[in-house]
């Protein structure tokens, strides 16, 4: 897996878009109103015999105009900016298909609890997991029954999470938790109810049922972490060993982990 490590910059939820069409027609106003007495002044020291009071009456009439059928314009399609703004904000932290969090969205939230431990000590947990074999159901079943499975582990996955969690499709089959002020019992605790979740019933897949094997690994945010990409290196290397050990199990991730053979 590859990741990229994000500057923590403040994430813009669709709920906080500001449109403020007032603001945009101000602007363009005194602008306009502006470049036209500027323009009018030259013109008329330079090419006639001074400037005028009626020339700079004629310089506010088409700026004016200009500026009218602009906030008419912005005011009639506000809503409508607003409406497309706000598509485009969910879907830059939304996943299209299966409503999780995106793998962007999930980067930036990391880095938002590792300033929050530095500042306040509070403590993290995060989860990763993929579904062990999932290109054999999109082989036997089809890419549509495919996409089904992975909305119904993402409503799952959702319907078990608290407020504050943030659920997220990682790309393709894998997914991930971030899980604020959890500590390592919780998680693992936490961790052992999602996989019986995946793992317990099947998933429906076009006219078949299927059921997952779910490899998963945990981990908790403490100072024997470098840094992010030290954090990320100890899960992806946990949930590769639970691969290769046979997959459907889970491993906690360590600070220090070993190789994955000696797993």
């Amino acid at each position: 897996m590859r990741y990229i490590s994000l500057n923590p910059p403040t994430p813009t939820h669709p709920g906080q878009v500001k449109i403020r069409p007032l603001r945009a027609v101000a602007l363009m106003a005194v602008s306009t109103i502006l470049l036209s007495v500027l323009l009018t002044i030259f013109i008329a020291n330079t090419y006639l015999d001074g400037l005028q009071p009626g020339h700079l009456i004629l310089a506010l009439i088409p700026p004016l105009v200009f500026s009218g059928l602009f906030a008419i314009y912005v005011f009639s399609h506000a809503a409508g900016l607003r409406k497309a703004y706000q598509e485009f904000s969910k879907f830059s932290i939304q996943d299209e298909l299966t409503g999780a969090a995106t793998s962007r969205y999930f980067m930036r939230r990391l880095n938002e609890e590792i300033l929050r431990y530095l500042r306040s000590g509070r403590s993290f947990s995060a989860v990763l997991f993929d579904i062990d074999g999932f290109r054999e159901v999109n082989e036997r079943h089809g890419h549509f029954a495919g996409d089904q499975v992975l909305q119904q582990l993402a409503d799952t996955c959702l319907r078990g999470t608290r407020g504050s969690d943030i659920f997220a499709r990682l790309g393709g089959d894998e997914f991930g938790f971030i899980l604020p002020e959890m500590d390592e019992k919780a998680c693992r605790q936490f961790t052992t109810r999602i996989h019986k979740l995946l793992t317990a019933s099947p998933f429906q897949a076009g006219g078949a049922e299927v059921v997952l094997r779910i490899s998963v690994t945990c981990g908790t945010w403490n100072e024997e972490f470098d840094d992010l990409e030290a954090f990320l290196y100890a899960l992806d290397h946990a949930l590769h060993a639970a691969k290769i050990s046979g997959g459907n199990c889970m491993i906690h991730a360590q600070a220090r982990p070993e190789p994955a053979g000696a797993v």
